[in-house]
């Protein structure tokens, strides 16, 4: 199982997208579930035309999960995006590394609520 997290060169989609990742790694590390996290230069040739409708990438994660650990893996994905407070913490915690200005902090705090209901 592959989870591959694009994320824009918008701040706050980084943040967000690492965030994800980073629930995602810590769920798997407490269940001891074997992972890779990789960073790629770009995406498949199939899949080129996501820069072209929504950005050029900043960068682009791939947790990489066994086959074997797929179902509880799922499952753990599945577990991140149904924490909504936990997302919006994290992304939060993660986006003060790309934000110091506590103006547009909050602005990035607001644009979460009114655009995912956090």
């Amino acid at each position: 199982m592959d989870v591959v997290v694009y994320s824009t060169e918008w701040t706050g989609d980084i943040a967000l997208g690492e965030a994800l990742i980073n629930l995602l790694v810590r769920r798997l590390k407490e269940r001891s579930v074997a992972f890779k996290l990789l960073e790629k230069q770009g995406l498949s040739d199939k899949d080129d035309i996501i820069p072209w409708v929504v950005g050029k990438p900043a960068k682009v994660l791939e947790v990489v999960v066994d086959e074997r650990d797929r179902v509880v893996a799922e499952a753990l994905l599945d577990d991140v995006y149904r924490d909504g407070t936990a997302i919006k913490q994290e992304a939060l915690k993660t986006a003060r590394k790309y934000i110091t200005d506590e103006n547009e902090l909050n602005e990035y705090a607001k644009g979460l609520e009114e655009t995912y209901g956090w």
